[in-house]
């Protein structure tokens, strides 16, 4: 017994279930990995890819990612900084224990002698804050015993286009104990 558009429902259904799967390989084709012009004859692993060629034959990548990382520099830690500029920081060394670093806008004088201490000055060089000093200490039978500095020597490293590098040494003792401590300072222009 004959239905009146049995057969286009049928038809219906079945374009229904075509349209649906076309869309759905579609949508799916761009997310598949684009091979081509990544292969090699000599069947060679493309480094830049992560591609295998087999003479003209290639197959999907043998590693996930996407074009090489540039080089990322993370930021380092900045202990102090005093200006940006495009000249070095200016030294001036009276003695071999007594110098000043100078730059745009601070100056700091290292003094050494029988009592080492540094002072920052402005441009005027008026003092901001004088005797930053320190004290060494060494512990010896459970008590701890100070280090008189003895000797304080300055040596200027060098300067390239943005910093000024110098290391202080200093002869630190007492009559049980004795050290020398060595401090490397940058002068940021």
């Amino acid at each position: 017994m004959a239905l009146p558009g049995r057969r286009a429902r049928v038809a219906s259904r079945v374009s229904k279930g075509l349209l649906f799967t076309l869309l759905t390989l579609l949508s799916i084709v761009p997310g598949l990995p684009a091979i081509a012009g990544n292969t090699s004859a000599s069947g060679q692993i493309n480094p830049i890819r992560g591609t295998l060629g087999l003479g003209g034959q290639s197959q999907g990548p043998l590693k996930v990612g996407s074009n090489p990382v540039t080089s990322l520099s993370l930021p380092g830690n900045v202990l102090s900084t005093v200006a940006a500029s495009s000249a070095a920081a200016t030294v001036l060394q009276s003695s071999p224990s007594n110098l000043t670093l100078e730059t745009r806008g601070l100056v700091l004088r290292l003094l050494g002698g029988s009592a080492p201490h540094d002072e920052l000055l402005n441009r005027n060089h008026e003092i901001l804050s004088s005797w930053s000093t320190w004290r060494v200490e060494a512990q010896t039978a459970g008590s701890w015993i100070p280090l008189e500095p003895r000797l304080t020597n300055f040596t200027v490293l060098g300067a390239n286009a943005n910093d000024t590098y110098v290391i202080r040494t200093m002869q630190v003792g007492s009559p049980a104990q004795s050290g020398r401590i060595e401090d490397i300072l940058q002068g940021d222009a």
